[in-house]
């Protein structure tokens, strides 16, 4: 085995494989949410604020949209809002700008990314 496939192999296991599109992975972000706007907020930049329609294709600013590999990791580090949204992503590989996908908790940024699911977490969630 390459060391590239190897790679590719070990990429798919920590994001998981998108379902509905081959070749993209899943990965996750944890944002404000907005009831009054419905939409997510940036933390960090409050001025920044996306719509949470699934199938929807979001943009950030560089270096590009942060994602971890697992809902549980941006609940544990990201979450902390009175409305905390958890979003799944699907995004290409070649779309990522930084970061390594080969870490044991990755986190990486990529240009763009496809909304797939979005839930809603209620700060005393985690009390």
């Amino acid at each position: 085995m390459r060391l590239s496939e190897a790679r590719e192999i070990l990429s798919e296991a920590r994001f998981g494989r998108d379902k509905k599109s081959s070749g993209l992975l899943i990965g996750y972000k944890a944002l404000r949410y907005d009831p009054a706007t419905r939409k997510v907020v940036s933390g960090a930049n409050s001025r920044l604020s996306l719509n949470l329609n699934v199938g929807a294709v979001h943009t950030m600013p560089p270096p590009g949209i942060f994602l971890a590999a697992s809902k549980e990791y941006v609940l544990d580090y990201y979450a902390g809002h009175d409305i905390t949204a958890v979003i799944a992503y699907a995004f290409d590989p070649a779309d990522v700008t930084s970061g390594s996908m080969d870490d044991r908790e990755p986190e990486i940024t990529v240009s763009k990314a496809r909304v797939r699911e979005v839930t809603l977490h209620r700060d005393s969630d985690f009390e």
